[in-house]
C-alpha cells in the first residue's frame, strides 16, 4: 500500500511548541495521506478525513511511504499521558517514566510509526521522523 506521510511543523503556535519542548521533537504532528484521507490521531481519538476537508497550518512536509499495516485497523484513544511521562523524565531524569506508556492508547507519531512498520512505534515522537526533512 503507497501513501504518504504528513509531517506538521507549526513554530508559532503555543501548544505546538509545549509539545515538542516536553518530546524533545522536531515535529509536533504526524498523519497518513491514503486513498484520498488523511488519517490521524489527535484529542478526538483516530480520526479519518477526506483531504479535501482536511486543513492543518503549518504542513511543511509529504514523504511517500509504504504502509505495513492498514490505518483502518487501528482503534483507541489518545494517549495524554505520555507527555506528562516526557515532562517527568526531563524533570528528573528517571527513565522510569520513558517506560510508562499505554499500548492501548496512540498519539500522532505511535500511530503513523506503527502503520508504517517502524520498530518500537509505542515509543516514537518526531524526533524519530526528523530524518525525513
Amino acid at each position: 500500500m503507497k501513501a504518504f506521510l504528513i509531517l506538521c511543523h507549526n513554530p508559532t503556535n503555543l501548544i505546538s511548541r509545549g509539545i515538542r519542548f516536553v518530546t524533545g521533537s522536531y515535529w509536533n504532528h504526524s498523519a497518513i495521506l491514503y486513498n484520498g484521507f488523511v488519517y490521524e490521531f489527535n484529542t478526538n481519538g483516530k480520526v479519518k478525513t477526506k483531504l479535501s476537508e482536511w486543513h492543518y497550518q503549518g504542513i511543511t512536509q509529504y514523504r511517500e511511504v509504504t504502509l505495513v499495516r492498514d490505518p483502518n485497523t487501528v482503534n483507541g484513544y489518545y494517549d495524554f499521558g505520555v507527555f506528562v511521562n516526557e515532562a517527568l523524565f526531563y524533570i528528573t531524569g528517571w527513565e522510569y517514566f520513558t517506560n510508562r506508556n499505554d499500548v492501548s492508547k496512540w498519539y500522532c507519531f505511535e500511530y503513523v510509526g506503527y502503520c508504517i512498520g517502524m520498530p518500537n512505534s509505542h515509543k516514537l515522537t518526531g524526533k524519530d521522523f526528523k530524518s525525513l526533512t
